[in-house]
């Protein structure tokens, strides 16, 4: 039955037959495997299984420091609302204590749920054919360091993005949804996506021919974001939803570490990180300030400006630069994608894939020491297990407890050095 649902396309769509074959090879072969389908076909539908694959891959050569700390946090009872705080560390507690799944397997999870949710809102956002230089965008596009060290936040992003890629028109059931859902998977986007609302509105008055509304709206949001840099703290309102992201905030903007900047951003690698680079997406925000008009998804548009509009006020500030420069990296290459298709600008998609892959190397050699295994674990720990992702197939490979970062894994040979 199987084999003739695959000569007639029954039931079964080829891709998921593709991903079940998939698991008798290592990650690789059934990357390249997917990838082969995928150039043959044009189907977006075959870089499913490749991104399960290409994840899978990802979980045995990379393991986020960030991801050490879920990892402590889920092993200790915290008596809270589940809504609070961290709901999916919370879920990977549930898992952990009842039904004996290892952390990593949840990590694999959320990982896959970042890049299945990009790939469907590129499609979204371009109709450029289906081929090598989508692909390339597909994989460049998420730096390791912000797909697996920043997870939770940039889970909220691409869920946010794609959420509002979904429908041509957004209705305000579709906001009611949109603000909670995301609240849940990291409330730190927030920040960015309230103001980005209000400016979607702007730009909706901008379509009706009240131009001045729009650029009120971009003063607006930036002389929010300069008050909101220079205040000491934000009273709580005594609703726990608002009052658990006010103190998450407050961390943010605080003296420490992960707060307020303490010495200068200097050495090239940082210029790179936080001048030059940004200096790319203002470009991008002037161009789409005079094409806003005929972008297909203003929201997205509208998020990636507010974000641009935020930045310079919190540069300052560690954890909310980078935070900000993760929204501008996804949503400014989904404002080119959707710049090329208005076909105004002299701009091509090989020119996007350029840009891409310039990022992504720089990232890939420069900023990626959080996921790198020997700044997490002992030198000589990981060797053995990394190497496994070549050779043994990949329905083996999910079987994190006995061939993978197990639990005991993590207790037994943290070695945070970065």
């Amino acid at each position: 039955m199987l084999y003739q649902s695959v000569l007639k396309g029954g039931e079964l769509p080829v891709w998921l037959i593709l991903l079940v074959i998939g698991l008798v090879f290592p990650p690789i072969v059934s990357c390249c495997l997917s990838l082969y389908f995928f150039l043959r076909y044009k189907q977006t539908n075959y870089l499913i299984p490749f991104a399960f694959y290409f994840v899978l891959f990802l979980t045995y050569n990379f393991f986020s420091i960030d991801n050490l700390g879920r990892f402590r946090r889920a092993t200790r009872f915290i008596s809270e609302d589940w809504y609070l705080g961290d709901p999916l560390t919370n879920l990977m507690r549930v898992g952990m204590q009842w039904a004996d799944l290892q952390c990593s397997f949840f990590f694999f999870l959320y990982i896959l749920a970042v890049y299945v949710l990009f790939l469907k809102t590129l499609e979204h956002c371009t109709m450029q054919a289906k081929d090598w230089p989508f692909f390339v965008i597909f994989v460049t596009t998420l730096s390791f360091r912000n797909s697996m060290d920043l997870l939770y936040y940039c889970l909220s992003v691409v869920f946010g993005v794609w959420f509002i890629t979904r429908k041509d028109t957004l209705t305000l059931f579709n906001f009611c949804l949109l603000i909670p859902l995301t609240y849940l998977l990291h409330p730190g986007f927030l920040i960015i996506l309230l103001p980005a609302l209000g400016l979607y509105w702007a730009i909706k008055q901008d379509l009706n021919g009240n131009m001045r509304i729009y650029y009120w709206a971009l003063l607006g949001i930036f002389v929010f974001y300069w008050i909101l840099s220079r205040v000491g703290s934000i009273p709580l309102m005594g609703v726990p939803v608002i009052d658990s992201v006010t103190m998450m905030f407050k961390s943010y903007t605080s003296v420490g570490y992960w707060g307020i900047r303490t010495s200068s951003i200097s050495g090239i690698s940082y210029t790179i990180m936080y001048y030059i680079v940004p200096l790319i997406y203002f470009f991008i925000f002037l161009v789409s300030l005079r094409y806003r008009a005929i972008i297909r998804q203003p929201l997205v548009l509208a998020i990636f400006q507010t974000a641009l509009l935020m930045y310079p006020n919190f540069i300052n500030y560690v954890t909310l630069t980078e935070r900000t420069l993760l929204v501008l990296s996804i949503t400014s290459v989904l404002t080119l994608l959707m710049l090329v298709d208005t076909k105004k600008i002299n701009l091509t998609i090989q020119h996007i894939v350029l840009y891409c892959v310039l990022i992504f190397l720089f990232t890939s050699f420069k900023g990626t020491g959080a996921v790198q295994l020997r700044n997490v674990f002992r030198a000589g720990s990981y060797q053995e297990i990394r190497n496994r992702s070549y050779f043994l197939p990949s329905f083996m490979l999910l079987d994190y407890k006995n061939y993978g970062y197990s639990d005991s894994f993590l207790k037994e040979n943290r070695h945070i050095t970065y």
